[in-house]
């Protein structure tokens, strides 16, 4: 049975008696006001939360509200949770609505992690063996335009830029 002093969602860990937060069982530092909307946002897993619902949650006493201090809290606590987990936050925006958390489908985090480490290894084996690159495109149903994109990515961002091409299906006989 879970405390109700520390509650958990999407492989987030918070404390609220020690206001510390674990994501994939590495430390994350909130500010209070971040860690407040995770709370609230972990709390309502599985339910769109309003900015407006986010904003009296964050300033009871305020009246004259400037909501898109919501929009600035939100893009910091995704980058903070996505540092740790391969740029996958968890936190989704319902257009018009407003922003919602809830378990990922079938393991994105994984996903994520397994395409980047797959494009490391395809990259590394053409390095490896440039002579080999036709059948090693070939093998990995990968278009000429697709593995200079790869390129060009890793070469100026790093492993980050492996993270931010498209997420398509790659066929899982290919041995990376």
């Amino acid at each position: 049975m879970e405390s109700e002093a520390i509650i958990q969602v999407s492989g987030i860990s918070i404390n609220t008696e020690t206001q510390k937060v674990f994501v994939d069982t590495r430390r994350v530092y909130l500010t209070g006001s971040e860690f407040k909307l995770l709370v609230l946002l972990v709390r309502k897993k599985g339910t769109v939360v309003t900015k407006r619902m986010i904003f009296d949650h964050l300033y009871p006493n305020h009246s004259e509200p400037e909501l898109k201090i919501i929009d600035v809290f939100i893009c910091k606590l995704r980058k903070k949770i996505e540092a740790v987990r391969n740029g996958v936050s968890g936190i989704d925006m319902v257009w018009g609505r407003g922003y919602i958390i809830s378990e990922p489908d079938n393991c994105a985090v994984d996903k994520t992690r397994w395409v980047v480490s797959r494009k490391r290894a395809v990259l590394q084996k053409i390095m490896n063996n440039p002579s080999a690159k036709i059948e090693i495109m070939a093998a990995a149903r990968l278009s000429k335009a697709e593995l200079n994109e790869w390129q060009t990515l890793h070469r100026k961002y790093g492993e980050k830029g492996l993270r931010t091409t498209k997420l398509r299906r790659y066929p899982t006989t290919y041995a990376a």
